[in-house]
């Protein structure tokens, strides 16, 4: 930090870095789901820039999670099309909420690069949705499923 001279402030405030436009707007749109288990779940958002390569082995570790925990990936349209189909006897709040989760894959899908969905674990399911943001950060979103 520069000196400053006697009887004068600095009028700097200080800085941290920015949030991706990425991960902000991943934030955003994930603000207040809930996914549908015996137990809803919301989506945490993350951002992990030094978390590269993403291996199931690093992922577990990072997570906490036993080396031995069951590890099953899929796509993003396997997670998200049950979850974004509006039926006919939604009411127009799950039709709205079908609707979020729409929106959240299709901005996934274009703002991430490489997604893979991770799901960890046999009953209680840690699902990871990851990918890499303009930056080559992982940015994603994590919730726990019950599935008994």
């Amino acid at each position: 930090m520069p000196d400053i001279p006697d009887g004068q402030i600095s009028l700097r405030k200080p800085t941290s870095p920015p949030s991706p436009p990425a991960f902000t707007a991943i934030v955003a749109a994930a603000a207040g789901l809930l996914v549908p288990s015996e137990n809803d779940a919301p989506l945490e958002p993350f951002h992990w820039p030094d978390l590269d390569p993403l291996t199931p082995a690093a992922l577990l570790a990072h997570l906490d999670q036993a080396p031995t925990t069951p590890v099953v990936t899929s796509d993003l349209a396997q997670f998200f099309t049950p979850l974004a189909r509006i039926r006919t006897w939604h009411d127009e709040a799950q039709q709205a909420t079908a609707a979020r989760f729409a929106h959240l894959h299709t901005l996934i899908a274009t703002t991430l690069t490489n997604v893979v969905v991770y799901r960890l674990g046999t009953v209680e399911v840690v699902v990871v949705i990851v990918g890499h943001d303009p930056t080559g950060a992982l940015v994603g979103l994590r919730t726990t499923l019950i599935e008994t």
